[in-house]
């Protein structure tokens, strides 16, 4: 589906390239189409990674270590805000053609960065998701790398016509413009950042059901492929001639793939003798609290305190209260004693990177019911006691 809005966009960018050589006199058309088209482009990009600044945080991070520049690794987050900021305003600028003579050369040395680092990526794969589209849209390696081509595409057009873009503001408006633009997204990236991204798009937003009530049965496709001829069948398993001894002597197994039906979230939580609690905390039928934090040694100390007194509240209530983190049993009672966290609270194990999708703060708050999120919350909004018995209607 991707692909084929990627191809027919590439048409698209091929016949408005060709309109603007071949018929000169529609040449401010296909010039304004190509503005604008990039435009919109670069902005609804810089808007879905910069409304979860910290998800292309943890992209870029992936990046550093794919290309062992762990040394960077301090200057992930400051990248991320730049460059989600820098992406809106260049596209904003283009869309409303200010300084469009000067700002189609920093659109282009953005898009040759991005166009050389996807086909690498899509050579070798050193990270399985760029993120240009954030949690918002996802794209393989090579999608990203045809999609930039195809931008790439439409910027000639912007290129060649650039000194006959007409702004119709003067030079200081457009340049308080431009500061008006970049400084207000990056506020509304720190804002996302000190609360919790205004649009969730991860499968644990408020609303997701975590698992199926009624799972439907996962099909596993296998394909063969012939020996004489190099053609390729898929057949849905068991629905394939195994028992046949003269076609499997013709035929060879390719590949297989699995295509399972059921929306569900990739998460194992681990208890504290090493059993499987996933069901009984993802699964709970009554009001479940959890605080996620994917490395307690980065976690805001002072919120921890804050949520032991929670928990005692939460847990006078007889509800279900844990801590989900990243880590072995005793990294977690050694936490607990050194930041004087009430004994009882239940710390299980679980992967630190769902950890980082399920809440945008370390720590966290999510509450959860029958598998439904039913409320997410940064740690410097965790509600009270008061606010959350209300939630629950139960005092």
């Amino acid at each position: 589906m991707i692909l084929n809005v990627i191809i027919a966009l590439g048409i698209i960018g091929a016949a408005n390239l060709a309109v603007y050589f071949l018929f000169p006199k529609y040449r401010r058309i296909a010039a304004i189409i190509s503005r604008s088209f990039i435009g919109l482009l670069f902005m609804f990009s810089g808007f879905v990674k910069g409304v979860d600044p910290l998800g292309f945080t943890y992209k870029i991070e992936d990046y550093f270590i794919a290309y062992n520049m762990e040394w960077a690794m301090g200057l992930a987050f400051s990248l991320s805000v730049i460059v989600c900021a820098m992406e809106f305003t260049a596209g904003a600028l283009l869309f409303f053609n200010i300084k469009t003579k000067y700002n189609v050369w920093l659109v282009t040395l953005m898009m040759l960065g991005f166009t050389c680092i996807t086909f690498y990526d899509a050579l070798y794969s050193p990270v399985p998701d760029c993120g240009c589209f954030g949690d918002a849209i996802k794209l393989t390696n090579w999608e990203t790398f045809y999609k930039n081509v195809v931008i790439d595409l439409f910027l000639v057009l912007i290129i060649l016509f650039r000194n006959n873009y007409n702004s119709f503001l003067k030079n200081k408006l457009e340049l308080g413009a431009i500061a008006l633009v970049f400084i207000s997204f990056l506020s509304f990236e720190i804002y996302n950042y000190r609360n919790l991204p205004i649009i969730d798009f991860s499968s644990w937003k408020v609303g997701s059901k975590l698992y199926s009530d009624n799972p439907k049965p996962i099909k596993l496709f296998v394909k063969y492929k012939c020996k004489a001829t190099g053609e390729v069948k898929e057949f849905l398993s068991p629905n394939y001639p195994y028992t046949d001894s003269i076609w499997l002597t013709q035929w060879d197994y390719d590949t297989s793939r699995v295509e399972d039906p059921n929306k569900y979230v990739n998460i194992m939580i681990e208890g504290k003798e090493g059993n499987d609690m996933t069901s009984a905390v993802i699964k709970n039928p009554d009001y479940q609290f959890i605080i996620t934090s994917y490395n307690l040694k980065l976690a805001n100390k002072e919120s921890f305190k804050k949520i032991s007194k929670l928990f005692e509240q939460i847990d006078s209530i007889g509800y279900s209260f844990v801590v989900l983190s990243s880590g072995f049993q005793e990294d977690f009672e050694k936490f607990k004693k050194d930041n004087n966290i009430n004994e009882y609270l239940q710390f299980y194990n679980t992967d630190d990177i769902e950890l980082k999708i399920m809440v945008r703060s370390n720590p966290g708050l999510m509450l959860i019911k029958n598998g439904t999120v039913l409320g997410k919350w940064h740690y410097n909004n965790i509600p009270s006691f008061e606010e959350l018995q209300k939630i629950t209607n139960k005092k």
